[in-house]
């Protein structure tokens, strides 16, 4: 499996090392790990993964740590071959609460979890909604307030097509990296 940073992530270390000694942790946890295992897991200065964490509790407590523990989680991506000859890239783990991050194989396995990952991802769909839309009520008539429109709609698009997922497709697709194709409109 290869993994790397997402785009703008700034991280030190080396991506791929640190996914597979992540994906070892989530495996080691039947899929599961939250910023606290994390933290304590990166604590052994021979894994890759320490040098992510700045470790000098005059810089950063252990609140801090937790906070890069949670933007590593949210930057390690898996890279998957499609065969095509295009990549598609899917999370090493996506938050579920209260359970912390879950991979996209566990999703996969359980419906449940699967469910309070797509609820979540449909609230953030509707939050950045909202958001475009004070944007756009802000802004003076023209071309910010346009993009603001036509981006508040795309989004608008996006979470009716959040709702009208089928779990049990979409996060099996998820985990083996292939991303469904949305509805045209």
């Amino acid at each position: 499996m290869k993994y790397e940073f997402k785009p703008g992530y700034k991280i030190r270390g080396n991506a791929q090392k640190i996914g597979e000694e992540m994906s070892g942790l989530f495996g080691a946890n039947d899929g599961n790990c939250d910023a606290e295992e994390l933290v304590e897991f990166a604590r052994d200065e021979s894994r890759e993964v320490h040098k992510a964490f700045t470790w000098d509790d005059a810089a950063a407590g252990h609140q801090w740590r937790l906070a890069e523990a949670r933007k590593l989680i949210r930057a390690v991506v898996k890279v998957v071959d499609r065969g095509d000859g295009d990549v598609a890239r899917t999370p090493i783990a996506v938050h579920v609460s209260p359970k912390g991050y879950s991979t996209m194989e566990r999703l996969a396995r359980e419906p449940d979890e699967a469910a309070i990952a797509l609820a979540a991802a449909g609230q953030r769909v509707e939050a950045a909604s909202r958001s475009l839309e004070m944007l756009e009520n802000a802004l003076a008539p023209g071309v910010n307030a346009d993009k603001a429109r036509r981006g508040r709609h795309l989004v608008q698009r996006a979470a009716r097509y959040v709702s009208d997922i089928n779990i049990g497709g979409a996060h099996r697709s998820a985990a083996e990296g292939h991303r469904p194709t949305p509805p045209a409109g």
